[in-house]
């Protein structure tokens, strides 16, 4: 009966979350001539760009001349625009406007204890850059913000953004200490004399958990919200 109590109430809690947002503003790329720009700052343009990868080398090849990955700062094929994230990593442009985005797409792999098995799948990493400068920066809070004017669209729904992931925090932090009393409390009321009585430490620890959920997926939501700010960004909102 305890444990159901737990289960329940922290079902109960985490029901409200809702799905991430979904992209739906790519497009809008200026394709550009193939081109490879050094982190120096030098830019070599040619006919013919790829990325060569094996036998632990990582290179930029553009006609006959090769360029270590982690040296380049950006390079383009002629199709695709793609700007270095990571040292060797390179996230491709998806989507530009007043605020460009890059997508970087790695494969991963996780166990999956129910099936004892290992599964594969993809996962999503976005960049940010503001038209007309050159610094490509993580999606967070912290980088888009300076790159939505005042008294627009996009601005205030930022700042309900803003509002839902300060609760989204207090509700993770507060619940994870609303479990931690809980635990206490149920044990200190188990070795006492009234440990058949109904456990008020165990509810703690159901609405603990509860709260704790649905603070984390809260966080996850809202970054993924960014996107819209984004689109409506790019949409002149």
């Amino acid at each position: 009966m305890r444990y159901l109590l737990i289960i329940l109430c922290a079902c109960t809690i985490s029901f409200t979350s809702c799905k991430v947002y979904k992209f739906h503003g790519e497009g809008h790329v200026a394709p550009q001539d193939p081109h490879v720009e050094l982190k120096t700052g030098q830019v070599i343009q040619g006919e013919k760009v790829e990325r060569v990868t094996g036998f632990h080398k990582d290179r930029i090849v553009i006609d006959s001349q090769y360029f270590k990955s982690k040296d380049v700062a950006y390079y383009s094929n002629g199709y695709q625009n793609y700007a270095n994230v990571g040292g060797k990593d390179f996230a491709m442009q998806i989507a530009g406007g007043n605020i460009n985005v890059y997508r970087l797409d790695m494969e991963i792999s996780y166990n999956d204890k129910f099936n004892n098995s290992t599964k594969s799948g993809t996962a999503f990493y976005y960049y940010i850059q503001q038209d007309g400068k050159k610094e490509v920066q993580t999606l967070s809070f912290r980088h888009i913000t300076p790159m939505i004017p005042d008294n627009t669209s996009s601005f205030e729904y930022l700042k309900h953004l803003t509002r839902n992931r300060n609760i989204a925090k207090t509700s993770l932090y507060g619940g994870m200490g609303l479990f931690v009393l809980g635990a206490i409390a149920s044990t200190i009321q188990l070795r006492g004399s009234n440990a058949n009585a109904f456990n008020v430490g165990e509810l703690c620890m159901g609405l603990g958990l509860g709260f704790t959920i649905t603070g984390r997926v809260g966080k996850r939501k809202n970054y993924s919200n960014l996107l819209k700010v984004i689109e409506m960004r790019n949409n002149n909102e």
